[in-house]
């Protein structure tokens, strides 16, 4: 079976759920806390995917290993994790199913490591239950305060977040299909990596700068 077929049926799968649960629910508000969860979900994955290397997609999407790696990263952090995560926070799933939701990405991540899709390093995949539950908890918590609550820093970070997923995720296919974004700083090994530890961060501040004046 080719690697990429597991990553596309996630896909798959988690743009069905959204659609779902976006009909079902009819709360535009959803869309929101969808990119909220993937601009969380960056911030961690930069730190462990990309400056400290846990783990190693293989999706064979591309022939570069380590923009293969990043890009088989994106089904899980901009599709599976941020989708559960707004299903959760728009059905306010008790605690107990969040605990059970994550115990299923742990089999599924050892479904991958299984078939060759995906390789562990340091990384263990208890920790991926554990952040999780964090993240899916944040997600109920967060979905609760966009109906309930209209702080300032509510919406400034809604919007850095937001604006995050989409700007590193324009920035991710800008630099894999045409070699953009390409300044060195040596902070790794890896040239891919080092484009994107640098890039990412730069990407992010503008985000901040723009957010904050908003």
């Amino acid at each position: 079976m080719p690697h990429y077929i597991p990553f596309l049926v996630l896909i798959i799968i988690s743009v069905l759920i959204f659609v779902f649960v976006l009909w079902n629910t009819r709360d535009k508000k959803l869309i929101i806390l969808l990119f909220f969860m993937i601009g969380l979900a960056y911030v961690l994955e930069y730190f462990i995917l990309v400056l400290f290397k846990s783990y190693q997609y293989n999706p064979n999407f591309v022939h570069e290993t380590d923009l293969d790696n990043i890009l088989g990263s994106l089904v899980s952090q901009a599709f599976a994790f941020p989708v559960i995560a707004v299903l959760i926070g728009a059905y306010q799933l008790k605690f107990r199913y969040i605990v059970l939701i994550s115990f299923i990405f742990m089999g599924i991540e050892e479904l991958f490591i299984s078939l060759g899709v995906y390789t562990q390093y340091w990384w263990k995949t208890i920790y991926t239950g554990i952040f999780m539950t964090i993240g899916f908890v944040i997600a109920k918590t967060w979905h609760a305060w966009l109906s309930d609550r209209f702080e300032r820093w509510i919406h400034v970070l809604n919007l850095f977040f937001s604006l995050l997923a989409i700007n590193t995720t324009i920035m991710l296919f800008l630099i894999a299909m045409f070699k953009t974004h390409s300044i060195h700083v040596g902070w790794v090994q890896s040239e891919t990596r080092d484009v994107f530890s640098f890039n990412t961060l730069y990407v992010w501040l503008l985000t901040a700068l723009y957010s904050w004046g908003f």
